[in-house]
């Protein structure tokens, strides 16, 4: 069969639709039963390697089916790119003279007969030689002789034909693949592991996608390709310790994650983070939320000490980081009468900052002191 130049449309198709199944040259050549050689030669435009143009359209159907392609469209573009060419039968000439014999057959149609054996011989052996093992059952053919002058006769022949497409693929979506694996064999189809992906909506090990869709006939045998999930991507908390808040929220959000500001007073700048949680390089689901511990400076909230005697309330502002100032006496000319009566004589009366202000470690705390 002579080569032909020019684009190869039909064998670029093929080859695309082939690549894009994710299924090499091998798997074709069992899911099809045509040599590999063939289907490399198809697709790259090797016309000069295959076989009689009878054969060819039959491997382009096949082919074609075999990766979802419209297999009348393929051998159209094939017929525009090469053209066609008929097989060779021999032509038989007719005898000069008619053979007079009891039967009723005729010279022309003795012809006839001879060029069909001949043909369907002919056919069988380029089968032979050019389909995928194992071959098909060898053809028998009976010639049935007159007794009176030998008149072949053709008896029924077998001719292999390609599989028909009578299996509908089931909907895998949401299989694990242990469950799509077991649903394809059942109808003596595999299937192949094509990508894993990652996926928020999915857990990881179900089928979320298929090469081949849901009730679409193909031959037995065929392979069927699924993308598997990954489950849910994780992130990776970033370091945030150290940071001001604002560097770090920015850095939360980047990793598409969500920060909570926690305040302490703790030593350092104030508007820094001085912890997180969770911790850094720790693995959690998008969205989750980074609790951030940020720092409004070394300060302490001034302890409430009204009541307490004098010594023991300088020792608890002393404990609570603050130094004690001036110790005022106060009675009833400068606090009213029902104030005074609220604490015991030589008692707290207030402090200034007042208790519960929030103030810088080492702020001197003024007390007032019930004198009568």
């Amino acid at each position: 069969m002579a080569g032909v130049n020019g684009d190869n449309q039909v064998g670029a198709m093929l080859r695309a639709a082939r690549d894009g199944k994710g299924i090499t040259l091998a798997k074709a050549e069992a899911g099809t039963r045509i040599r590999q050689k063939y289907l490399q030669a198809l697709e790259e435009g090797r016309a000069d390697e295959l076989p009689e143009p009878v054969f060819v359209k039959g491997f382009l159907r096949n082919y074609a089916i075999f990766l979802g392609l419209n297999p009348t469209e393929v051998v159209k573009l094939y017929e525009s790119e090469y053209g066609t060419k008929k097989p060779d039968i021999p032509d038989v000439e007719p005898e000069l003279e008619p053979i007079r014999t009891p039967s009723h057959l005729t010279p022309a149609m003795l012809t006839v007969a001879l060029a069909v054996v001949v043909f369907l011989l002919v056919m069988y052996y380029l089968y032979q030689q050019y389909a995928a093992p194992p071959p098909p059952p060898t053809p028998t053919i009976v010639l049935d002789l007159p007794t009176a002058t030998p008149v072949p006769t053709v008896a029924a022949t077998r001719v292999p034909t390609p599989s028909q497409l009578d299996v509908v693929v089931p909907d895998l979506l949401g299989m694990t693949l242990q469950e799509a694996d077991t649903a394809l064999r059942n109808l003596r189809l595999t299937v192949e592991v094509v990508d894993r992906q990652f996926s928020n909506n999915v857990p990881a090990g179900v089928v979320i996608s298929q090469t081949v869709k849901a009730q679409t006939k193909v031959r037995e045998g065929s392979v069927v390709g699924v993308t598997l999930s990954r489950g849910t991507q994780m992130v990776s908390v970033p370091r945030l310790v150290g940071l001001s808040y604002n560097d770090a929220v920015a850095r939360v959000n980047a990793a598409g994650l969500r920060a909570q500001r926690i305040e302490v007073s703790a030593q350092g700048a104030p508007n820094t983070v001085v912890g997180q949680d969770p911790i850094e390089n720790a693995q959690v689901a998008p969205n989750s939320i980074v609790k951030l511990t940020v720092s409004v400076g070394d300060v302490v909230t001034v302890p409430d000490v009204r009541g307490l005697r004098l010594e023991e309330g300088k020792d608890v502002l002393l404990k609570a980081g603050l130094v004690i100032g001036q110790v005022s006496l106060q009675g009833k000319d400068r606090v009213p009468l029902s104030d005074l009566l609220k604490v015991c004589q030589g008692c707290i009366l207030s402090s200034d900052p007042p208790a519960g202000r929030i103030v810088p470690r080492g702020t001197v705390i003024n007390i007032g002191v019930r004198a009568e």
